[in-house]
């Protein structure tokens, strides 16, 4: 988006949204718009300071100090300070006081390496999505020793909002428009962490996908976010529905102001902001339903790990260590092996039978004088084994799989779910099967796991998982360990024989709608 201009509509109603309008005494207060490009908010809002100047006699010529824009790009900075001096020269300037004011609100420089702070009533602006490696590198070590947020694979737009939050006043107001990624995707951590850490607040989220936000076609997820120099109070999040435009925006604005949805789009108020890790997307009733879920239930794994959750064992070499050979070497080395697609249809079906090539036991990584079977297999493909990068790291282990097995995890019974599904899948190994790496796993010693597996077929669980999961094309939901974690489930000991008799139907019957039925109740009560 670092390109492409934002359409007037959505500017001034973002200015509606951070408070910058004309009946505020704009002359007195300062306005930045750190990434100008060719003045998409800077014209607007240029408007509204001559519309408060005219409402209270103050001579625009003294306003100086109003805006702070910059832009890297110097023949942008020269096309927008040029509107800007033709526009004052309408409102009757001459022409050296025209020069004077465009020369001194707008400026060629990085934004990012800006030294100034709290020094500005309003941020506004449509940030660069630009992602760091494509900047020199030079340029890239210096953004990351200056910039806290700009770790692993950030985007440009993730400073941005680090040095547009450190511009503000106490009270101050920031709007930008911009992918709403950074709020779920690990690039984001940071900027996430700064802001519900630090003295910040995000007062109002517009997710406007699909929405036609800017001069050209963009294939973005855009998001308006509201942030304030202050202290955390409840957040408004309104989501534009298909067909959403600029004859909504009043309607949109009556809700902000009244708490009531009445038009094309949802519109929802969550008490109080999320943490830290990651903001869950979803509709404002969804995000509402999360917090009051996370208010009154457990996470599904507790402190006291009677319930965990973790990922199968990846080998690094599965053309090698995994087999359908029951005899390829003894039979102390090979471990039965359960792979998604034994359980793609939501029950587990081994076959074709797979073993793992297991170098492990309970000890630690075996000694292969003490198989020779093994060792003459291994052995076999050692070039390959030995070409990892997990065996370079330690080259006399160079037979170990990337994960250490544990053999009581295939003993155990457990649920198994497969990654990159449409729904959450449960199925449920009463034991004997050790998982591949591309399925998670959960043990507990308080549940009866078929009627957790039906706990997790419902709507209520799945919410969590949607809400939370970075999302592929198509809707397909990660079921990382991550976001399993995440899932509040009711307490065990709140539930009565007959309700778990219940949630064990569902999953015997794989009977969605009724384990939603019966999870409402339990979260809600």
């Amino acid at each position: 988006m670092g390109g492409f201009f934002t359409r007037r509509w959505i500017v001034e109603w973002m200015l509606d949204l951070i408070g910058y309008t004309q009946d505020q005494p704009l002359n007195d207060r300062v306005l930045l718009e750190p990434c100008c490009g060719g003045g998409a908010f800077l014209l607007p809002a240029l408007e509204r300071l001559l519309a408060a100047c005219r409402r209270s006699h103050y001579p625009v010529v003294d306003c100086e100090h109003a805006f702070c824009a910059m832009d890297l790009h110097e023949p942008s900075v020269e096309l927008t300070r040029l509107s800007v001096i033709n526009r004052l020269q309408e409102e009757g300037l001459d022409e050296r006081e025209a020069q004077r004011l465009a020369a001194s609100w707008i400026e060629v420089g990085d934004f990012l390496l800006d030294e100034r702070s709290a020094f500005a009533d309003y941020v506004i602006g449509n940030p660069p999505y630009v992602r760091l490696e494509n900047v020199p590198e030079d340029l890239q070590k210096t953004y990351r020793a200056k910039l806290r947020t700009m770790r692993g694979r950030a985007d440009l737009y993730v400073g941005f909002y680090e040095r547009a939050l450190e511009a503000l006043k106490p009270e101050a107001d920031l709007g930008f428009i911009c992918a709403d990624r950074w709020m779920r995707n690990s690039y984001g951590a940071q900027l996430r962490r700064m802001i519900t850490e630090g003295p910040y607040a995000v007062d109002t989220i517009v997710k406007l996908h699909g929405v036609d936000c800017f001069e050209v076609d963009v294939s973005a997820y855009p998001a308006i976010t509201v942030m304030r120099h202050g202290v955390q109070e409840g957040v408004a999040v309104l989501d534009a529905e298909e067909g959403f435009g600029e004859r909504d925006v009043p309607k949109a604005m009556q809700s902000l102001k009244t708490g009531v949805a009445s038009g094309n789009f949802r519109y929802g108020h969550v008490e109080r902001w999320f943490g830290d890790d990651v903001w869950p997307e979803g509709t404002p009733e969804e995000l509402e339903r999360i917090q009051l879920y996370e208010q009154k239930h457990e996470p599904l794994q507790d402190e006291r790990g009677r319930t965990r959750v973790g990922i199968g064992v990846a080998t690094g070499a599965d053309g090698i260590l995994v087999t359908d050979d029951p005899k390829l070497v003894e039979e102390e080395r090979l471990l039965p092996l359960v792979m998604p697609s034994h359980i793609a249809d939501g029950t587990l079906r081994w076959e074709p039978k797979k073993y793992l090539v297991n170098p492990w036991n309970d000890d630690g990584l075996v000694d292969l004088d003490e198989f020779p079977r093994f060792r003459q297999y291994v052995e076999e493909h050692k070039r390959q084994l030995a070409s990892r990068h997990i065996a370079k790291k330690a080259p006399d282990r160079w037979y170990k799989t990337i994960d250490r097995v544990h053999p009581w995890l295939a003993a155990t019974p457990k649920i198994l779910l497969a990654d990159m599904k449409a729904k959450v899948t449960p199925v449920v190994d009463p034991g004997g099967l050790y998982p591949h790496h591309n399925l998670y796993w959960i043990i507990s010693q308080q549940w009866d796991l078929d009627a957790l597996a039906g706990l997790l077929l419902s709507e209520q669980a799945e919410l969590f998982i949607r809400s939370y999961c970075v999302k592929m094309r198509g809707g397909t939901l990660r079921m990382q360990a991550q976001y399993l974690r995440r899932i509040r489930v009711p307490s065990k000991e709140k539930l009565g024989q007959e309700e778990i008799e219940a949630l064990r139907m569902a999953y015997h019957t794989y009977d969605r709608e009724e384990a939603t039925k019966i999870a409402r109740e339990l979260y809600e009560q």
